[in-house]
């Protein structure tokens, strides 16, 4: 997902239940487990040096927020409010351009020199139709990746973590759906920028669940491979499933988290949430917000970083700061973080 002036969002399909990977302490409604089935990853040792950023916080693991003002000060005001400072800010350039994400803009401008790491949405591509993923993939759009290397490091930003092509595994975004050029894409894009911003982290970051794009086991052959790749991420918002299937259903949370273990990893929840604007979420949902810290407390050492999705627009309304749209998931976090 991506904030609602930015965002191209589609239905997507309920979520298949199916694998039980590790449970966690969460609400009493996460306590039961599905069966498990064929749908495990590779089991792998723990990243122990796996990256995370660094932590300002105090908190066991880094934490931060997308906050929809788009401004550093409301960010800090996040921090301020919940009590514990921000580690992370979560936000996007436009992407209808080239120029828009790899050339200096006002999103850059806003959070250059933040106390924070910083983790923008980058697509692999524009959505003018000027480029596909298979040009990509086949190294077609280097000179505009190393001008986005060289941007990130004008404004000394070139040790941020990069989203790059978030949310693949859906069909809303105009990178999704294709596993082989997306990891060919991935490929070429990480290579080129490393060589002039070494610094940048790269987080491949899918979509809970079995997503229409890339349903099933599709999903894993968009993995570019351990060398391309610096965190593992999911997306998980509350809906499209109670929390027993967000937790141990099909490509949930538990599924991603022992994934990026696998792999060397350390896992990351970019964008997560209460999710009442829609009619498959579940409402003004404390129980979500106390099973999310559980899960985030209990991996600690396992989380690269989570970063809370606050927007007030009325597809989502799950904002819990300035706003507050959900005083009990409010409460509940204030009182957690």
């Amino acid at each position: 997902m991506a904030p609602s002036s930015l965002k191209r969002w589609l239905a997507r399909p309920a979520i298949a239940l199916g694998a039980v990977l590790f449970l966690i302490p969460t609400a009493a409604s996460a306590a039961a487990a599905c069966p498990p089935t064929g749908n495990h990853p590779p089991t792998g040792g723990h990243p122990s040096t796996a990256y995370h950023p660094p932590i300002r916080s105090g908190l066991p693991w880094a934490s931060g927020a997308y906050v929809d003002s788009w401004t550093p000060s409301d960010t800090t005001a996040f921090g301020d409010w919940r009590g514990h400072k921000m580690d992370v800010a979560v936000t996007w350039p436009m992407r209808t351009h080239w120029a828009d994400f790899t050339e200096p803009n006002a999103n850059y401008d806003a959070y250059a020199g933040s106390p924070w790491t910083m983790v923008f949405g980058v697509p692999p591509i524009p959505e003018d139709g000027s480029a596909t993923l298979a040009g990509c993939a086949a190294g077609d759009y280097t000179q505009q990746w190393q001008t986005f290397a060289r941007t990130m490091r004008s404004y000394h930003l070139d040790n941020s973590i990069i989203r790059l092509g978030w949310e693949f595994n859906g069909n809303w975004y105009v990178w999704g759906a294709d596993a082989t050029d997306f990891a060919g894409c991935w490929r070429q894009i990480v290579t080129t920028v490393r060589r002039i911003a070494p610094g940048l982290k790269f987080d491949w970051s899918v979509d809970r669940g079995s997503a229409a794009g890339l349903p099933g086991d599709e999903v894993l052959a968009a993995y570019p491979g351990n060398a391309y790749v610096d965190i593992v991420g999911v997306d998980s918002y509350d809906f499209w499933g109670d929390l027993d299937s967000q937790f141990n259903g099909a490509y949930g949370l538990n599924y991603w988290l022992a994934f990026a273990k696998a792999h060397g990893k350390r896992l990351s929840v970019p964008e997560w949430g209460v999710y009442p604007g829609d009619p498959n979420g579940n409402g003004d949902d404390p129980a979500y917000i106390k099973a999310m810290h559980d899960f985030f407390a209990h991996n600690a050492r396992d989380i690269a970083y989570e970063s809370y999705f606050d927007e007030s627009a009325a597809y989502y309304g799950g904002s819990i700061f300035d706003p507050v749209q959900n005083p009990n998931a409010s409460a509940e976090y204030q009182r957690l973080w």
